[in-house]
């Protein structure tokens, strides 16, 4: 049989009694990193054997771990930390493990995606999962409209080494006033959550840069606001105060960023 086994994604006691039991008695693990799972069980005292499964030999894996369940072992698959398959290798695995008939089954446990949403504070009822910010420009634009477009809560990662970028470019293309959530070190002894709007972002994270460590998990929702201003109000508030008052004035009405305020106004000649 096929298990595919939920692991602790930083607090090591937050594993299953089922997962133990399951690591324990079959016969291969397949995991990402040997070391990191190596460690995981060697503290559980788990001697079963374990075998490298990545991105990069998942396709040679296929055939070999196929014929291991056909002569009747049992084998798990691991990430290093948390559900596998979620933005891991093994998909292409378990799709062929399911079309040769041989029997597959989850032992669910913890997930930073779920945990970062249950701590985000923002709604839980619709979301999806985005796997990481892209790296590029102009698919950091088609990501950030595709979270605009679902209207739901999305959820994403991003590495420490790109995590104030990736913060500055959500600044510059969204509402400034929309929630945002930024979970670290999940579960672990420096479990650090932010919470804000993106116009606090710079308040919230006080690390300095050379000690920001361990991956970022970001909850956002974005409510675009699609009323358009009143030109008459917008005419009446140029007629009585400077522009960035003006624009101070509107950007608090309409809940848009002041930059936003100022394309609107009518062009000077």
């Amino acid at each position: 049989m096929f298990y595919i086994v939920a692991t602790p994604i930083g607090n090591s006691k937050d594993i299953s009694f089922r997962a133990v039991e399951i690591l324990k008695k079959v016969d291969f693990i397949l995991c990402e990193d040997t070391r990191i799972t190596g460690k995981l069980i060697a503290e559980l005292n788990i001697t079963s054997h374990l075998l490298k499964l990545n991105d990069h030999n998942e396709d040679s894996m296929i055939k070999k771990v196929v014929s291991l369940l056909e002569e009747g072992k049992d084998i798990a698959l691991v990430s290093d930390a948390g559900m596998p398959l979620i933005n891991d290798p093994g998909f292409a695995l378990v799709r062929d493990i399911i079309k040769s008939k041989h029997l597959v089954t989850s032992i669910p446990g913890p997930s930073s995606i779920l945990t970062a949403l249950q701590l985000s504070g923002i709604s839980t009822n619709e979301f999806c999962f985005l796997g990481y910010f892209p790296r590029k420009a102009n698919k950091q634009i088609e990501f950030i409209k595709k979270i605009k477009q679902i209207g739901m809560t999305a959820i994403f990662f991003e590495s420490p080494k790109r995590i104030i970028n990736t913060l500055n470019v959500l600044k510059e293309n969204i509402n400034e006033n929309n929630e945002i959530a930024i979970a670290r070190e999940l579960t672990k002894k420096h479990e650090s959550l932010y919470r804000g709007t993106l116009n606090q972002i710079d308040n919230l994270i006080t690390i300095p840069k050379n000690e920001i460590k361990g991956e970022f998990t970001i909850t956002i929702k974005i409510i675009e606001k699609p009323e358009e201003i009143d030109l008459g109000l917008q005419k009446d508030l140029l007629s009585i105060l400077n522009k960035g008052d003006a624009a101070k004035v509107l950007s608090k009405l309409y809940k848009l960023p002041k930059r936003e305020i100022y394309k609107k106004f009518p062009k000077q000649n």
